[in-house]
């Protein structure tokens, strides 16, 4: 570019190279900007969730403590023309309005083998939308639901118990679905018979019943209804009616004395059961099982010392309460003298099943079935 034979700057009578056509640096850079950044910048977020617009399509948070400005959304509009080219850039953003930042720029150009820094400035104007996801939860908007109700045999669980236990499940299914499933479910609502779960994403819904039927062994029907019109079609919304089985895997049972431990829930409508004192198995229909007492779920199983009174038979105490709890079912023997309390030493800890106001002694049972496996692995 160093236009030949060129000794002064006809601007300014600069006599020092390089010069740039018939001007020296300072006076081409003066003449000819090199670094071009608008006057103001748009960054469109979320008012509910924070989400960030870019281009024709949202963003999603992936942090607790989102940028509301981003080095991304300033070196998108930054450009700098020929024959410069960029070296490195450094921002700083300051102001307290929080819908407006001042942003001031050093932007570090090479021209002609000298680097040359051209200060800049503009300013972000924030702007509050609400994304599409957003505006269909607001507007209550959905294209498909699950509906969780027990199963048609019955529960051994009272109403408020199922409904708790049911969102228990529910939750930890969620949590093994992939992003955009989770995202698809745009609200939850409780009711009297169980819970409904809302979509704004047809085929994430139909994912998502499907993976959390064989998860806990539920029975599906799945139903449409017509909602509306749309270029001269029907719409319709589809409803997953997922009526989940009467027990799930680690939950335990008393029938006739013996209390059994729930092992594995088959697809096809059978429940395996250990006995957890004897290590005996049973194989039962799920109405079988609806009419057997639920003594406690999963976190009922836990390892806890034992009281040998002198006289009477043998008991524990509830971690909580501190409460004296009845031993129920075969009991286990007493210690002998050399696994008795030591000055020092730990108390035995026996397997125990803890319900409300009992505990039974739990030597068999524990195991993970294959559908424990199976959500494991979730």
């Amino acid at each position: 570019m160093e236009e030949e034979g060129a000794t002064f700057c006809v601007q300014c009578g600069a006599t020092s190279p390089p010069f740039l056509g018939a001007l020296c640096l300072s006076c081409f850079t003066a003449r000819t900007p090199l670094v071009v950044l608008p006057p103001y910048i748009d960054v469109v977020l979320c008012s509910t969730c924070g989400s960030r617009q870019v281009g024709n399509h949202w963003e999603k948070v992936r942090s607790d403590r989102p940028e509301e400005v981003r080095r991304s959304d300033l070196e998108r509009s930054l450009s700098v023309t020929q024959p410069a080219r960029l070296r490195r850039v450094s921002w700083e953003v300051s102001g307290h309005n929080p819908r407006l930042r001042e942003v001031e720029a050093k932007v570090v150009v090479e021209v002609e083998g000298q680097e040359v820094e051209v200060p800049a400035r503009t300013e972000v104007h924030i702007i509050l939308h609400s994304c599409p996801d957003c505006s269909r939860r607001g507007g209550r908007y959905f294209t498909a639901r699950i509906q969780l109700r027990a199963a048609e045999e019955g529960s051994p669980r009272d109403l408020r118990e199922f409904k708790s236990w049911a969102y228990e499940l529910w939750q930890a299914h969620l949590r093994a679905c992939s992003e955009k499933q989770r995202e698809a479910v745009s609200r939850e609502e409780e009711l009297k018979e169980g819970w409904d779960i809302f979509f704004a994403d047809t085929a994430a819904a139909r994912a998502v019943a499907r993976s959390f039927k064989e998860r806990v062994g539920a029975s599906a029907k799945e139903t449409a209804s017509l909602w509306g019109m749309k270029n001269g079609r029907e719409v319709h919304r589809l409803t997953f009616l997922l009526r989940l089985p009467p027990v799930a895997v680690g939950d335990h049972l008393e029938d006739a004395g013996h209390l059994w431990e729930v092992s594995s829930v088959g697809s096809k409508g059978t429940i395996d059961l250990v006995d957890v004192q004897e290590g005996g198995h049973r194989k039962l229909e799920r109405a079988e099982v609806a009419r057997m007492r639920l003594v406690s779920g999963p976190r009922g199983r836990q390892p806890l010392p034992l009281v040998f009174p002198a006289q009477g038979p043998p008991f524990a105490r509830d971690p909580t309460s501190g409460e004296s709890l009845p031993l129920h079912g075969v009991l286990p023997p007493p210690p002998s003298p050399e696994e008795g309390v030591q000055e020092g030493r730990e108390p035995s800890r026996y397997p125990l099943v803890l319900g409300e106001k009992e505990a039974w002694w739990a030597p068999h049972g524990g195991g993970r079935g294959r559908e424990d496996r199976r959500n494991s692995k979730g």
